[in-house]
Order: C-alpha cells, then sequence, then structure tokens
C-alpha cells in the first residue's frame, strides 16, 4: 500500500514539473507556446484598463485561453488585439469588474461561459468574424447593455 502512494506521488510531481515547464512569463503574462504562436494563460498585473498585447517574446497571441482571467476582480476592461483568433472556455469568467470587451477583428469564436458572471460587463464589440459564440457565454451578464455583433 505504501508503494501505491509513493507512485501517486511521483506521478503527480511529474505533472506539476511538466504544467510548470510549459508555461513561459513575460512581464504579466503567462503564456504557453504551440507551433511557435502563443497562447494567453494568465495576467498578474495591476488590473484597470488592460490591452492584451500581441505578440509576446517575438510570437504572435493567437489565443486567450481557457480560464486565463477567471476570477479576476483587478481588470475593469478588455482590449483584444487583431492576433487573436479564439476566446477559450472560461477565459473571463467572474470577472466581477469587468465593464467593457473590445475584441479583434480576426476572433472567430468565443468559447463556453467566456464571459459568464461578468456582473458589471455593460458593453462588448463582437466583430463579424466570430462564427462561433459557445454555450452559456455570457450567462448572467446582467449590467450587458451594449452588444454589438453585425
Amino acid at each position: 500500500m505504501k508503494a501505491r502512494g509513493v507512485f501517486f506521488l511521483i506521478v503527480f510531481v511529474v505533472y506539476l514539473i511538466h504544467h510548470s515547464l510549459l508555461a513561459e512569463t513575460s512581464g504579466d503574462w503567462t503564456y504557453s507556446v504551440t507551433d511557435n504562436q502563443a497562447t494567453i494563460t494568465g495576467y498578474s498585473g495591476d488590473g484597470g484598463a488592460v490591452e492584451i498585447p500581441a505578440s509576446v517574446n517575438g510570437m504572435a497571441v493567437v489565443k486567450v485561453g481557457d480560464e486565463a482571467f477567471k476570477d479576476n476582480t483587478s481588470v475593469t476592461s478588455i482590449t483584444i488585439p487583431n492576433s487573436v483568433t479564439s476566446i477559450g472556455d472560461y477565459a473571463f469568467r467572474f470577472c466581477s469588474n469587468l465593464t467593457s470587451v473590445t475584441i479583434g477583428n480576426n476572433v472567430t469564436s468565443i468559447g463556453q461561459e467566456a464571459f459568464a458572471y461578468c456582473y458589471d460587463l455593460t458593453s462588448i464589440n463582437i466583430p463579424n468574424s466570430v462564427t462561433s459564440i459557445g454555450d452559456e457565454a455570457f450567462v448572467l451578464c446582467s449590467s450587458l447593455t451594449k452588444y454589438h455583433h453585425p
């Protein structure tokens, strides 16, 4: 029985090391790289009006990853650059002080519950490039009064 516990501990440690090695940082941004393109996986800045960078360390940012900003209470507005093509599941879920979002012209998909429970979100501009919006992407965005999608 003891050997089994040690085995699971080793597997868990290898898992943590593997995932920490995949994450890279640049300033306030945590990201992962696939095919020389970056996915934003986290943000550690002061908040306020946040502009996601079009590139990090010379690589184009093409995705806002799953849960990248989840539970962030310091961000009040987000600007997503034209380099981004997708917004992941739960990317901004429970960003309770988020009031406005501007999405770049090359985003084609918005994930499931991407902006769910953003109670203070009042406006979002969705470009006509968006062809897929996940289930409950804006559930309980009770302050959303300006929603533009051509």
